[in-house]
């Protein structure tokens, strides 16, 4: 089971160094960080219900705090998990190499002219995949008799 305040306590960390150290270090004006972070939650544990629903929330408060219009950054999270659902049932899908893949399609797709935007997001997705597992770990305890 994912521990859910710990994972709050993870999106507020990265919330806050997406919001005021990217830019201040880096310049960058916006950055990508928070939004991989949603991502990486669906590669990590899928789209059970629990990652719906806390993904959704961190969504809405999102749209809310940075002001865009509702419905954009939570309905592109709800496809993502959709998506992951049909194709994580026909193939089985690492989470480092969807991550890779995730990473080169902001590059191609999205049309970001820049190589630093697909380094950035490869290693948001490594960083979240590392506190997802030191911080918000799943433990599953086993009765023995």
């Amino acid at each position: 089971m994912i521990k859910h305040t710990r994972l709050i306590l993870v999106f507020i960390v990265i919330f806050l160094i997406d919001g005021l150290v990217m830019p201040g270090v880096f310049g960058f004006r916006e950055s990508i960080i928070t939004t991989i972070f949603l991502f990486a939650m669906i590669l990590n544990w899928g789209a059970s219900a629990s990652v719906l629903w806390l993904g959704s929330g961190f969504s809405l408060f999102l749209e809310f705090f940075w002001r865009i219009q509702p419905g954009s950054l939570s309905l592109l999270f709800l496809v993502a998990a959709l998506l992951y659902f049909f194709i994580s049932s026909a193939f089985s899908v690492k989470r480092y190499a969807g991550a890779a893949i995730l990473s080169l399609g902001l590059w191609l797709f999205l049309g970001y002219n820049n190589f630093a935007v697909v380094a950035e997001a490869f290693a948001a997705f490594t960083a979240c995949f590392i506190l997802f597992d030191r911080v918000v770990e799943v433990r599953k305890t086993h009765a023995e008799f």
